[in-house]
């Protein structure tokens, strides 16, 4: 992970930032220690690792139609190859 993705998860993990999840729903309750932790496990990907990459830099519901376009055949139990669906 490179030092300006840390500075950004930094920003976005800032303690008054995360004060205000306790007082309002949020999409996500994790906090800088989760991120530190995933971080300490994170292991690479290999060639032959099934995965899905969603574009999530539109809606939510978009990047939830993808995922679940991309994640259909896995569910009926087909293997996650090819490119991703429209």
């Amino acid at each position: 992970m490179s030092d300006i993705d840390t500075a950004v998860l930094r920003a976005l993990n800032d303690p008054r930032r995360l004060a205000g999840r306790d007082l309002a729903p949020s999409l996500s309750d994790a906090r800088w220690d989760t991120h530190l932790a995933q971080r300490r496990a994170w292991e690479a990907f290999s060639e032959s690792d099934p995965r899905v990459v969603v574009d999530t830099g539109a809606t939510l519901a978009s990047a939830r139609a993808a995922a679940i376009r991309r994640l259909w055949p896995w569910r009926q139990r087909r293997p996650l190859d090819g490119p991703p669906a429209p």
